[in-house]
């Protein structure tokens, strides 16, 4: 019998001496190919984007430049803007991600198991994924708030990552790097309340960066909450 997504992972981490040593090492992994991108972690342009993909992308919430992990699944004309709506990994917790793509592999293994042989993530096929099939598996478990919206008009740097990383980009931790980033554009800041703002908004993120709890809803829906503050700044 065929191996589900999720023993695949359990046998990856179970070669490491803890989870956070294997989540370390899949973001010091991720990172490195955002600096050396390869064939099977590629920097491509906005129009090159597919549904059914896993992308790292650098969104502009209006000069807060942050990383987001994400599963595209539509593409919609909203006002005259280009919408992509996609699934935040970041605002599923690691066990529920495994849940997630368990039942995306057992849907689409032939997908995976053919990309498997393919050099080029460009070539890859997609996993036939939309809005309305995503939605339902999120929202039995209380998960769909999830999906968000990006004006594609925003996007600053997409990469287009190969199914054969599933395993390693669902366990990056990017919390870190964009608590960095806010603190780089904290120091460039001039005083005033913009940068009064952003330190409040800096010092909440981290705070729940130390309180972060695997198995809290509640904490991810904060998490988005928060994230969703960087919409109100015009820098």
């Amino acid at each position: 019998m065929k191996e589900t997504f999720s023993e695949k992972v359990s046998q990856q981490i179970g070669m490491h001496s803890s989870l956070l040593s294997y989540i370390n090492e899949s973001t010091e992994m991720i990172l490195s190919y955002m600096k050396n991108p390869n064939k099977q972690f590629k920097e491509i342009t906005v129009k090159n984007i597919r549904i059914g993909r896993l992308y790292m992308i650098r969104y502009n919430y209006n000069g807060n430049f942050i990383y987001c992990p994400i599963l595209t699944i539509d593409v919609r004309l909203v006002h005259n803007n280009y919408v992509l709506y996609a699934v935040n990994l970041d605002y599923l917790p690691y066990k529920y991600k495994v849940v997630l793509f368990d039942v995306i592999y057992k849907n689409f293994t032939d997908i995976f198991d053919k990309n498997e042989d393919i050099e080029n993530v460009v070539d890859e096929k997609s996993m036939k994924l939309n809005f309305e099939i995503v939605y339902k598996i999120l929202k039995s478990g209380n998960y769909d708030f999830s999906i968000t919206a990006f004006n594609m008009s925003k996007l600053k740097n997409i990469y287009e990552i190969s199914t054969s990383l599933t395993h390693r980009f669902i366990y990056m931790n990017t919390k870190n790097i964009n608590s960095s980033t806010m603190k780089d554009l904290y120091d460039v800041l001039q005083e005033g309340d913009e940068r009064k703002k952003l330190e409040k908004v800096k010092s909440t993120y981290d705070e729940l960066s130390k309180q972060y709890n695997d198995d809290s809803i509640e904490y991810f829906k904060r998490l988005k909450a928060l994230e969703n503050w960087f919409k109100l700044y015009d820098l």
